[in-house]
């Protein structure tokens, strides 16, 4: 009997690998205060795409989920987007589908306020990682494989910051002459 139960987990972890489950960030960056939007997809290394997902997306802000128009129009189900608890800025997403979906697809849009008080060069990471939350997953045929991918805001300088610095190396450089 172990045989057999070692044998159909074997299976079940080379059936999972070769999906090759991937998330994919567009970064953003963004003045203090200003909003801004990081866009997700999500696919799979196969030919045979994928027919499930259940996806945690975390965040260092606040954020709001909106789904992909492609996302929707490819799934026959979605689950509405839900904060769930396991980080302090989540949201639980996903869909479900009777044959697979080609992949890669847009998956939606974090749309996040920089923080007033933020520094340049400032980052706030979002992300989904199955180590985790525990599930973030793409299935082909009810066999999950974890999903994982990172983006980042980057707090970018004002340009009245950038002007002032100009000012003061032309002065500097006025000076030494």
């Amino acid at each position: 009997m172990r045989k057999v139960a070692v044998s159909m987990m074997l299976v079940a972890f080379a059936a999972t690998s070769a999906l090759g489950s991937v998330a994919t960030f567009t970064d953003a960056t963004g003045l203090p205060g200003e909003t801004v939007q990081l866009a997700i997809s999500v696919g799979t290394n196969a030919d045979t795409g994928f027919d499930s997902a259940d996806v945690v997306i975390g965040g260092d802000l606040a954020f709001t989920f909106d789904y992909d128009p492609a996302w929707t129009a490819a799934f026959a189900s979605t689950f509405a987007p839900a904060a769930i608890g396991i980080y302090t800025n989540d949201v639980y997403v996903g869909g479900g589908n009777p044959t697979a979906v080609a992949s890669p697809i847009a998956l939606g849009m974090i749309t996040t306020t920089i923080p007033a008080g933020a520094m340049d060069g400032d980052t706030y990471d979002f992300y989904i990682n199955p180590d985790m939350d525990g599930f973030s997953a793409l299935g082909a045929g009810g066999v999950p494989e974890a999903l994982a991918g990172m983006g980042t805001v980057t707090v970018v300088p004002e340009p009245a910051t950038i002007a002032l610095l100009g000012l003061g190396a032309v002065g500097l450089l006025r000076r030494r002459k």
